[in-house]
C-alpha cells in the first residue's frame, strides 16, 4: 500500500483556529501541533519513509503577520527573502490562486535544502484585512510527487475568517 491509497484525501471537518481567524482542511491522518514552536500558528505533519532513511515528514504549517502591504507586494518581499532565508533555495513556480472562498491569493513554490535534505514546498500567501497568513507545504524532493497533489488541495481551502 502506498501513502497515497491510505492518505490520498483531506479531513472531511476543517481545523479551524478561532484567535488567528482561520480554517484549513488537512491530509486525513495526519497530527496537529499547536505548540506555536518558532513562531508557527499549527503545525500538520505526516508520517512518511521515503525507503532512503530521510525522517522528514511531510508538513503543512500556518504563519501570520500584521501588514500594511498588498497582496502582490507581500508576495514580492517573501520571494525576495526566501533565498536568503533558506538554504540553496531556487523557486520554481509561481502563480495566482483563488482559494475555495473566492479569495485571491498566491502559491510560489521551490526547493532547498535543510538539514542535509533535500526539500521542495509550496507557500500560500493570502492578505486579509491587515494581516498576511503565509501557508507552508514542504516535503522531501524524493516523496514530493506523492505529496504536491495533497499539499496543494489542502492549502486551496484554507480560508481566513478575519
Amino acid at each position: 500500500i502506498t501513502q497515497n491509497d491510505t492518505m490520498g484525501t483531506l479531513e472531511v471537518q476543517a481545523y479551524s483556529n478561532k484567535q488567528d481567524s482561520f480554517k484549513i482542511n488537512i491530509p486525513q491522518g495526519w497530527t496537529v501541533d499547536e505548540s506555536r514552536k518558532l513562531g508557527v500558528i499549527a503545525f500538520f505533519s505526516g508520517i512518511q519513509d521515503d525507503g532512503q532513511g530521510n525522517s522528514f515528514n511531510a508538513n503543512i504549517n500556518v504563519y501570520t503577520e500584521p501588514v500594511t502591504l498588498t497582496l502582490d507586494e507581500y508576495a514580492k518581499a517573501s520571494e525576495d527573502s526566501l533565498p536568503k532565508a533558506l538554504q540553496s533555495y531556487k523557486q520554481v513556480e509561481g502563480k495566482v490562486v483563488t482559494l475555495t472562498d473566492g479569495t485571491q491569493g498566491k502559491i510560489i513554490g521551490g526547493t532547498f535544502t535543510q538539514t542535509g535534505s533535500q526539500l521542495r514546498n509550496l507557500q500560500l500567501l493570502l492578505v486579509k484585512n491587515g494581516k498576511a497568513y503565509v501557508v507552508s507545504g514542504t516535503a522531501p524532493v524524493s516523496t514530493w510527487e506523492q505529496n504536491k497533489d495533497l499539499i496543494e488541495s489542502s492549502l486551496l481551502t484554507f480560508i481566513s475568517t478575519n
